[in-house]
């Protein structure tokens, strides 16, 4: 059976960049993507497609990214099964075998964000912003007709597909498997983490106020993203904030193994693997009461949950409420429940899906 994996691209070390990584070597898929960066996963064993160079440039990355998926995957009709990970559905069209959706989220700058994305605009822009915006919204729709089986990863996303396009879907939760924390004993330190990218939906400017705050107390960011040079701005002179960079997979290992806590408070968040990975490693997570975290965050057994659309003074709160022997008395609620989330039942429920009858789907 011929598989091919449809990813966005990859830019980074993200969840959905590991996800598709796993799945494919699982089940020896080429993987079409728009391009990769060296910030990303090995690739170098697997058959990776690329269909082009990479546009940054807002508004006009999205409309380009579509037309590369639409026109330059003609290829697909000689696959026996297309499994799309991330927004570049356009290619269905082109694909004569199994259609298959692992839906993280329909984009949200056309959805469930679409306000505040076109706050981001200035005010005579945004009548032509919502405009494109609805020619998205449309064909999203009608591609999303087209899959024989749409997947969600999460209640959350589960209940957005729900609510924008009327469709009931299964859920299959992404995997958790980052094997190098499982060994490494817990030494918690007076420090939290952060690898959240540093974009606009992660709240790190939230995190950085708060630990602005309690100068003895240490936050470290390890990771990248447009707003690096402004986060780093509004940080400076304050000793007790770090920015590290990426980091690899066993750099965060030894960084989980010596946080009170991991902390991640995004908007609304479609399922986020953080919690999960520092989990695995045994370390609770401080998250909010907004989207995927409610799936995964035990309150006071596997981590912290601020309140929705939290404030300063509710990370000051969470933060105050951890020391080492608290983190620690987490730590086995923590593994057991990232095994519930593990790559051995992802990939199961994955294959069965796959090798289901076309009647059933």
């Amino acid at each position: 059976m011929k598989v091919a994996i449809i990813h966005d691209y990859f830019l980074a070390k993200s969840g959905g960049d590991r996800l598709v990584l796993c799945l494919a070597e699982d089940l020896k898929a080429d993987i079409v993507t728009w391009f990769t960066t060296d910030k990303t996963f090995d690739l170098s064993h697997m058959k990776v497609i690329r269909l082009g160079k990479p546009i940054l440039m807002p508004g006009i990355r999205h409309y380009y990214q579509n037309w590369l998926f639409k026109h330059k995957t003609k290829f697909l009709k000689d696959y026996d099964v297309v499994i799309f990970s991330g927004n570049s559905i356009a290619a269905v069209s082109n694909v004569k075998g199994k259609k298959i959706l692992y839906c993280h989220t329909p984009p949200r700058y056309a959805f469930d964000q679409l306000d505040n994305y076109a706050k981001r605009f200035p005010f005579f822009m945004r009548p032509i912003f919502r405009l494109g915006i609805s020619i998205i919204q449309n064909n999203y729709k009608k591609n999303l007709a087209k899959m024989d089986k749409i997947i969600a990863n999460s209640q959350t996303v589960a209940k957005r597909l729900k609510d924008y396009f009327n469709i009931d879907v299964p859920i299959i939760y992404p995997p958790c498997d980052i094997v190098a924390t499982q060994n490494i004993p817990r030494k918690p330190d007076n420090y939290f983490l952060s690898w959240a990218r540093l974009e606009p939906m992660k709240r790190i400017d939230l995190l950085i106020e708060a630990f602005k705050q309690r100068p003895d107390k240490k936050l470290v960011i390890a990771s990248f993203g447009s707003l690096k040079e402004k986060l780093e701005g509004q940080a400076k002179g304050y000793e007790n904030i770090k920015f590290v960079g990426l980091i690899s997979d066993e750099e965060l290992s030894q960084y989980l193994a010596g946080a009170l806590a991991s902390i991640y408070i995004p908007i609304n968040e479609d399922f986020g693997m953080t919690p999960l990975e520092s989990m695995a490693a045994g370390t609770p997570c401080i998250g909010v009461r907004e989207g995927g975290l409610l799936e995964t965050v035990d309150h006071l057994k596997t981590g912290y949950l601020c309140p929705a659309n939290p404030k300063v003074e509710d990370i000051l709160e969470a933060i105050d409420a951890f020391n080492p022997a608290m983190s620690l008395k987490m730590e086995h609620a923590c593994r057991e429940q990232s095994k519930k989330f593990s790559k051995a039942r992802f990939l199961k429920e994955m294959r069965e899906l796959i090798s289901a009858p076309s009647a059933e789907f």
